[in-house]
């Protein structure tokens, strides 16, 4: 069977590419022989992002509507990020655990993600919509709305002021993360931006 590669990440030991793939897996190779040293547990859906912390702390994928964070030392599932679920189960007094978050994405399977250079803060792309998530306590801090189609790509400002989203209506946006606004918007693509 022929794997789609839909993301990759290189960890900062330069030893290892994680690879996300549309089977719903995550795989880890290693760079001198190019051999498959880990295959991650299935996501609910393709693997649309990967993403390795800077001083290679934390691989975080993102697939179907749920975004995972892996010890990358250890490789252990740590934390999953998504929806929670509204109703009671049966012999349970809590409505859900606390490693959970409502990323109000309806089910939509996550689009892109990026984390700011400094590790605080989550960007969270979800059709047309972008979240801002902060990482310490974690909870929802923005929500930005202005693409007209699916966002294809996002990314943090070096500073962490702005983060840049782009989409296949063929525009390019910068958000202001201060103040929560749209900063500007490039239109000049002749195609959808991926």
């Amino acid at each position: 069977m022929i794997l789609k590669v839909l993301a990759i990440s290189i960890a900062a030991d330069s030893q290892r590419a994680i690879v996300g793939c549309d089977d719903t897996k995550a795989l880890i190779y290693d760079m001198c022989s190019g051999k498959i040293i880990r295959t991650m547990p299935p996501n609910p859906g393709a693997v649309s992002a990967v993403f390795v912390m800077e001083k290679d702390d934390y691989l975080i994928t993102a697939g179907g509507n749920k975004i995972t964070f892996y010890s990358f030392r250890n490789e252990d599932s740590i934390v999953n990020f998504y929806p929670k679920k509204k109703e009671k189960r049966k012999n349970r007094k809590q409505l859900v655990s606390t490693n959970r978050l409502n990323l109000n994405s309806n089910n939509h399977p996550i689009c892109c993600f990026d984390v700011s250079r400094d590790s605080t803060v989550a960007a969270i792309a979800i059709q047309r919509f972008i979240q801002i998530w902060l990482l310490s306590t974690p909870e929802l801090s923005k929500t930005f709305e202005g693409h007209t189609a699916i966002i294809t790509c996002i990314a943090f400002a070096p500073n962490c002021e702005f983060i840049v989203t782009a989409s296949e209506d063929k525009s390019a946006m910068v958000w202001g993360l201060q103040f929560g606004i749209l900063q500007t918007t490039f239109k000049a693509h002749n195609a959808a931006i991926s």
